[in-house]
């Protein structure tokens, strides 16, 4: 099936989203391209985000230069972009068959502290529906610059995890009101102090991170948060989203429809619904 340029195809296992042909019709700016050459190709490279999360931190960033700074730089990273893209136009985003009794909602979150050009911070998050196969299928993913004043790293962290905790308690409750049995919430931030925080209520002297701090705190002793880890940028597919570079995690779910992740510290507790979490330690 095809629709608007986006290619939805049927496998046994389930299907696969992708935009190969649109992919093989990107050209290259030619290096001596003035601004509006370059503003009408960076709109054009970002139609592919919507089953592309892999750029989203590309387009995001070139989406941020103004006339007033635009230099050949910005060419080459567009350039550069587009090339990766052809050479990885077989990529898709899988979505396997699932265990509808077994589902679980995984969010993953990251941020970059003051990186963009005006020193804010980049903000990314994946939220991914699982089951006890680590079959995945991807909800949600967003990479954007930080709307709020972000004082160091674990503040724009912070920032990125109520993000996708909004988003992911909010499929919780629809899921769970169509399969009519709970559907446990595990967060996964890259912040081992945010993780402190949640799970061990350590306090942050940045008094604009109480609140958002607080609501997580509030949700996890009630169940609204199932389980929190910490996994490491390498191993975190949110990573790409934040960052300009290759993420083999990020990939390696393009690549097998899955997220076998692993998890380097998470809390497990019994009196919740069981979830697939054997790889933490």
């Amino acid at each position: 099936m095809r629709f608007f340029g986006v290619y939805i195809e049927k496998h046994e296992d389930g299907f696969e989203i992708h935009q190969r042909a649109y992919i093989e019709r990107q050209e290259e700016l030619p290096q001596d391209s003035d601004f509006v050459q370059f503003r009408r190709a960076r709109a054009k490279l970002s139609w592919l985000v919507y089953n592309r999360p892999d750029i989203c931190v590309v387009t995001s960033k070139l989406a941020q230069m103004p006339a007033e700074t635009f230099e050949d730089m910005h060419v080459k990273q567009y350039k550069s972009a587009v090339r990766y893209l052809q050479s990885t136009r077989q990529m898709a985003l899988r979505m396997r068959k699932m265990d509808p009794t077994t589902l679980q909602i995984r969010a993953y979150a990251d941020a970059s502290f003051s990186t963009n050009r005006d020193h804010t911070s980049q903000l990314g998050y994946i939220a991914l529906l699982c089951d006890k196969n680590d079959n995945a299928c991807m909800l949600h993913f967003a990479s954007y610059k930080s709307h709020g004043v972000a004082g160091s790293a674990l503040g724009a962290e912070t920032y990125a995890f109520a993000d996708v905790y909004d988003f992911a308690y909010c499929a919780k409750v629809d899921l769970e009101s169509v399969l009519e049995h709970r559907v446990p919430l595990t967060m996964l931030p890259d912040s081992k102090s945010l993780f402190g925080a949640i799970t061990q209520c350590s306090h942050t002297q940045e008094k604009r991170l109480i609140i958002d701090l607080q609501s997580t705190r509030n949700a996890y002793p009630i169940y609204e948060i199932s389980h929190v880890g910490f996994i490491r940028g390498p191993n975190n597919p949110a990573d790409e989203l934040t960052k300009i570079g290759n993420c083999a995690a990020l990939e390696h779910m393009f690549r097998t429809g899955k997220a076998d992740f692993f998890i380097d510290l998470c809390i497990i507790r019994n009196n919740s619904s069981p979830s697939n979490l054997a790889r933490c330690n």
